[in-house]
């Protein structure tokens, strides 16, 4: 069973908002760096990464924030 903090990785929103969240901690200074962070967790739930590297989940995010 799926605790919370994995039921928010699966969509798209949650993930961002998890990205931000590490972003605005005071140990991350890049966005790089809170992407490398938030893809262990989420490799550490489903066993695999949700995106192959920082700029296709960059690419990603700019579409679904354009489409808002």
């Amino acid at each position: 069973m799926l605790d919370e903090k994995a039921k928010l990785l699966m969509t798209a929103k949650g993930y961002d908002k998890a990205f931000t969240n590490i972003l605005s901690s005071a140990k991350v200074t890049t966005q790089v760096e809170a992407f490398k962070i938030l893809e262990q967790e989420y490799k550490s739930y489903f066993g695999k990464t949700k995106y192959t590297n920082f700029q296709s989940y960059r690419q990603a995010r700019d579409k679904r924030l354009k489409r808002k």
